[in-house]
């Protein structure tokens, strides 16, 4: 997911919309397809903290999880894909790039926003654009962190890993209207619930009443937690 060099996939024919990246069900796409500057809509993204990636660790590190050693809560206790609005927000007045917080156009090529609560201090005005989930730096108005050091400094970031706490992880928001979306939330596309992909490669559907204490379990493959009733 995001890929390298997004303006060369987009300047080639079949560079732009491909139907594996978008779910036929998400309602925040329109016929064309098109996200952020010709870019193909992503309705699927990837959990980050199964991943990483992101600011210094886009260039610089890549592909550091490894199978099953990153993965000690289990591969079938985590999620590695999950279903999510690819344009979320208002509206862009113009300018979609600018303002991923409020409101966000995400395409599977887009290699210029990068994902993660690091990148959330140092590039707010982009980092949701990615098609990539994390919770939140401080919580959805919050301003991340200046480094990994401060990730780990914070006690409950990104669950806190004595009590299970998770104060800075919202529930999943059911089927919103496109302008009432939130960037920096986790939403259905119906009622029934938010598909998932985990890391053993299987398919569930996760219930959009799950408590964010369980939510955060199965985003977080090395918490130690068992995950809840509700999963």
């Amino acid at each position: 997911m995001g890929g390298t060099q997004s303006w060369h996939t987009k300047n080639i024919p079949g560079g732009g919309p491909q139907k594996v990246f978008r779910a036929p069900n998400d309602p925040s796409i329109s016929g064309d397809a098109i996200a952020w500057d010709r870019g193909g809509a992503a309705s699927y993204h990837s959990n980050w903290h199964a991943f990483g990636g992101g600011w210094d660790e886009d260039w610089q590190i890549g592909g550091k999880a490894r199978l099953p050693a990153s993965f000690p809560d289990g591969t079938s206790n985590t999620i590695a894909f999950l279903e999510r609005y690819a344009i979320c927000g208002p509206g862009s007045n113009g300018n979609p790039w600018d303002q991923s917080r409020t409101y966000a156009e995400r395409s599977w090529q887009e290699s210029g926003s990068l994902p993660g609560p690091i990148t959330q201090r140092h590039a707010p005005q982009s980092c949701w654009t990615s098609p990539s989930y994390w919770i939140p730096g401080g919580g959805d108005t919050g301003s991340g962190y200046a480094n990994f050091n401060e990730t780990r400094a914070d006690a409950h970031y990104p669950l806190n890993r004595n009590t299970g706490a998770v104060p800075y992880l919202n529930a999943i928001q059911v089927a919103p209207p496109v302008r009432l979306c939130s960037p920096t939330r986790l939403q259905t596309f119906s009622a029934g619930g938010m598909s998932v992909v985990l890391m053993d490669g299987s398919v569930r559907t996760v219930n959009a009443s799950i408590s964010t204490a369980t939510l955060a379990r199965a985003l977080v493959p090395d918490d130690g937690f068992v995950l809840g009733n509700d999963w």
